[in-house]
């Protein structure tokens, strides 16, 4: 049986991610014997005010929707046991969150939306502000994200680290300062979800990127494995996402994560379908994981006409 559920992937739509059509995403999905695997882009904002160069124009918006519609398709016919789930990584906007909301409004058909922070243009920012005072802010902009209730997973949530870079990580690694601000987010959202609970909510969980590896000194994964650990000990679920922006990077490093992610405490992980959240066993899903070789994979699924943009 399949089990292993990845929730954040990109298209080409973004501007940079490959170009190429989803279903080379959904082939490498298919053969690592993904239970579902996400369409999922950067989220566009009305008025492309919102750092343009990193996501879809919004005039894009509905060419996006109707790329899920051919995509999921196409996947039907020639990956009948991988399901498409629709979802969008939706950035929270400090400056003006109500530029957030205009996009979460138009999100009802969506299975679940991802809540991040990017900070592209994090120079502007430290212009005022040590780079501790930035991340310590970073984290009241998280909770202010996960207390909006527009997402159903937080992502990446310690993004900063790449944006701060490789001696940064290395000498922050053991900042006490910043690592009881994480410890203090964690529980705050552990609380949240218990009010959500008391309302007949489901809870909000974090992402487990697997693509932390890309960026130079910031490890295997995002959040790091101490935050996970932190994570589980507060009762937060989780979910996996491989942040794919070329399709030989689905599945990236999932073996070693699951296993950190087991390590840590987890006996199961989460995906939504519908907004409604829905676990498994995280045993179960290492045990299915099936490592394929990139290459062999995608040349068979180009040999299929369409995969060009």
């Amino acid at each position: 049986m399949r089990h292993i559920v990845d929730c954040h992937s990109h298209t080409y739509l973004c501007g940079h991610a490959e170009m190429v059509m989803p279903r080379l995403f959904h082939a490498m999905a298919d053969a690592l014997q993904y239970k579902a695997y996400a369409f999922c882009c950067h989220n566009p904002f009305v008025n492309d005010d919102v750092t343009p160069d990193y996501r879809m124009p919004f005039s894009d918006f509905q060419t996006f929707l109707n790329l899920y519609k051919q995509e999921k398709q196409f996947s039907i016919e020639h990956y009948p046991q991988l399901q498409i789930l629709l979802g969008m990584e939706v950035d929270w906007n400090p400056e003006d969150p109500k530029k957030t909301e205009q996009f979460v409004n138009m999100t009802d058909e969506f299975d679940y939306l991802l809540g991040s922070l990017h900070y592209y243009n994090v120079g502007k920012y430290l212009m005022f502000q040590t780079q501790e005072q930035f991340v310590l802010n970073y984290y009241d902009e998280w909770e202010n994200a996960f207390r909006s209730g527009y997402f159903n997973i937080m992502s990446h949530m310690d993004f900063y680290r790449p944006l701060l870079g490789e001696e940064w990580c290395k000498q922050n690694f053991n900042n006490n300062t910043i690592n009881q601000r994480v410890f203090l987010a964690l529980k705050n959202l552990s609380l949240y979800n218990e009010e959500r609970t008391q309302l007949g909510l489901d809870p909000i969980a974090i992402e487990v990127n697997t693509g932390g590896s890309q960026y130079p000194g910031v490890g295997l994964t995002l959040p790091c494995q101490k935050y996970i650990v932190k994570a589980f000990e507060y009762g937060i679920p989780i979910a996996l996402g491989s942040d794919a922006h070329f399709a030989a990077e689905v599945g990236r490093n999932m073996r070693m994560v699951i296993k950190n992610i087991i390590q840590a405490g987890y006996t199961e992980l989460c995906y939504f379908e519908k907004r409604q959240i829905i676990f498994y066993d995280i045993n179960q899903a290492l045990a299915a994981f099936k490592p394929v070789n990139a290459g062999e994979v995608l040349d068979k699924a180009m040999k299929i006409p369409g995969w060009q943009i």
